[in-house]
């Protein structure tokens, strides 16, 4: 699994958000008196103790499936070099044994990975998922509290510039690692 998917899920996530903001912005236009601010949630899911946890914990499955596979793909060159060596004073049987047990390892190998990649992208989007949701609350009561009218994302999710002082991604990565210590 590519470290992408967290980012394609949170660059999803923040789409949908920026074209609800948009929509926004066309029926309703900034005015002076709505206050705007950005915060980096790649940088919250990167920086912040719940994310270091789930990324050592998407490691450990990574590291799992690995051993898994490099098993199956031991077993496969041992079942290769076999036939390469004895395929030639081989009984026709044998041989077509040895041949199908190379298929059906080839098989249960491309089949492992497909499975392994499938469940570390479910993880990942789960671990993640679950930052998400916990950030929400946290991101609503600062924008509250700082009578904002707009909180979108900074991160990949298209905004070309904000000045910094719009910037609320230190202030909510320590709300957020505060809100986990209780």
């Amino acid at each position: 699994m590519t470290p992408c998917s967290r980012k394609e899920l949170v660059l999803k996530r923040m789409m949908t958000l920026a074209g609800m903001a948009i929509a926004v912005g066309l029926a309703a236009p900034v005015s002076a008196e709505d206050r705007i601010a950005t915060v980096d949630v790649q940088r919250i899911l990167e920086e912040s103790n719940a994310g270091r946890i789930a990324r050592d914990l998407l490691k450990q499955t990574t590291r799992r499936a690995r051993a898994q596979i490099d098993e199956m793909r031991s077993q496969l060159e041992t079942l290769q070099k076999r036939y390469d060596s004895q395929k030639s004073i081989l009984k026709p049987d044998a041989r077509e044994e040895l041949e199908q047990q190379i298929v059906e390892t080839q098989l249960e190998l491309r089949q492992t990975l497909q499975q392994s990649q499938m469940e570390l992208q479910d993880r990942d989007t789960e671990l993640t998922s679950a930052i998400l949701e916990d950030l929400k609350p946290i991101i609503e009561a600062l924008a509250k509290e700082k009578g904002l009218t707009l909180v979108i994302e900074s991160g990949e999710a298209g905004v070309l510039f904000a000045a910094d002082k719009l910037d609320l991604t230190d202030v909510i990565l320590k709300r957020y690692d505060e809100s986990k210590k209780n």
